[in-house]
């Protein structure tokens, strides 16, 4: 199983801007999917890059900081 810190250290390889703290404060499993949703977004677009949504995943969400 990829650890969380690996997770976090491919999702900063293809989004750079995005800080580490911030995505300390998601799941395992949350970065899998959003490194996943990173990796489609790498291909060229065709009928073969599809991404497709998680069935317990809402199309709309919202994160709200605790600060």
């Amino acid at each position: 199983m990829i650890t969380k810190t690996h997770l976090i250290d491919e999702i900063r390889q293809v989004n750079s801007t995005v800080g580490t703290g911030w995505l300390q404060r998601f799941s395992s499993e949350q970065l899998r999917s959003y490194l996943d949703h990173l990796h489609v977004g790498l291909e060229p677009r065709s009928g073969r890059s599809v991404w497709v949504r998680r069935s317990a995943c809402p199309a709309v969400v919202m994160f709200a900081s605790e600060d």
